[in-house]
C-alpha cells in the first residue's frame, strides 16, 4: 500500500481541527493521503483548511456551503477515498499516538490478521459507558459500534453496504452505529485495539450549535470524569507520559 487515505469532517472547533492535523502530520511515518470535508464552519476553519490544502498537508478539501450533517458529508468523503483495501475514518477531536512503528502501520497489522473484523479503532483513554474492563489480552476486542477514533476500514466493504445514511440532518449524531451495524449485517465485526493508543479531546456538543449536551444520547453519562480539560494539561502527548503535578 502506497499510501492509506484518511478521511476527516470537520465543522467549527477550530482548535481541535489544527490540532488533529498537526499530528497526523507529525507523528505519522506512513504515508498518508489526507481528505477532509467541512461541515460549512463559521468560525475561521475553512480559511484555515485552505491555508493547509494550499500548504501540502491536506490532499482533497470539500468546502460544503451548508451543514448538511455528518452522515452526507463522510458520504462525500468516502466518494474520494482511492486507497484499497484500507482507508482512515476519524472524528476531527482525536490525537494519535507515537509509536512504533506507528499506529497506521499497527492498525494495518490488525486488519490483516484478524480478518472477521470490517473495522478497527484506536483506544481512546475513555469509552463513554464503559469502564475499560473489556480491554485484557485480546488485541482487538469486540464492541457493538465504534467511534470514529482513527478507525481503519475495509474499503470495499464501507461501499458495498452503501456508507452512511442518505440524510441530510445537521442534528443526526447515530453515524457511527450506523456504519457498524451495516458492518455487522454483511457478516463482519467492529472492534477496538487495546494497545494502538488515541486521545480524544471530546467537545462541548460536538459542534452543533443547536444541540444541548444532553441530547447526545450519553445523557447522564456526559461527560466522562476523564474527559478532555484545556485548562489542565497533565499529559505530554509527544512522549505519551503523564506530567508531574
Amino acid at each position: 500500500m502506497d499510501k492509506i487515505d484518511l478521511v476527516m469532517v470537520t465543522f467549527n472547533r477550530k482548535e481541535f481541527t489544527q490540532k488533529c492535523l498537526k499530528y497526523l502530520s507529525d507523528r505519522t511515518k506512513t504515508p498518508l493521503r489526507i481528505i477532509v470535508v467541512d461541515n460549512n464552519s463559521d468560525d475561521g476553519s475553512q480559511e484555515m483548511l485552505f491555508k493547509m490544502k494550499q500548504n501540502g498537508l491536506i490532499h482533497h478539501l470539500i468546502l460544503l456551503e451548508e451543514n448538511y450533517g455528518i452522515h452526507m458529508a463522510k458520504n462525500y468523503g468516502l466518494s474520494l477515498v482511492r486507497s484499497e483495501p484500507y482507508y482512515i475514518d476519524t472524528d476531527n477531536d482525536l490525537l494519535c499516538s507515537s509509536t512504533e512503528p506507528d499506529w497506521v502501520s499497527r492498525l494495518v497489522s490488525l486488519m490483516e490478521r484478524y480478518p472477521k473484523f470490517g473495522a478497527i479503532a484506536c483506544r481512546p483513554q475513555v469509552l463513554v459507558g464503559t469502564g475499560g474492563g473489556q480491554f485484557k489480552e485480546e488485541e482487538v476486542v469486540k464492541f457493538g459500534h465504534v467511534g470514529g477514533h482513527l478507525r481503519i476500514m475495509n474499503t470495499k466493504l464501507v461501499r458495498k453496504v452503501g456508507g452512511w445514511a442518505k440524510v441530510w440532518d445537521a442534528k443526526r449524531n447515530s453515524e457511527d452505529k450506523w456504519i457498524a451495524e451495516r458492518i455487522r449485517e454483511a457478516g463482519l465485526e467492529v472492534g477496538y485495539a487495546s494497545d494502538v493508543r488515541c486521545w480524544h479531546m471530546f467537545g462541548e456538543n460536538w459542534g452543533y450549535k443547536d444541540m444541548p449536551v444532553k441530547d447526545h444520547g450519553h445523557n447522564e453519562m456526559w461527560p466522562p470524569p476523564e474527559h478532555w480539560d484545556r485548562g489542565q494539561y497533565k499529559f505530554d502527548h509527544y512522549t505519551w507520559k503523564e506530567k508531574d503535578g
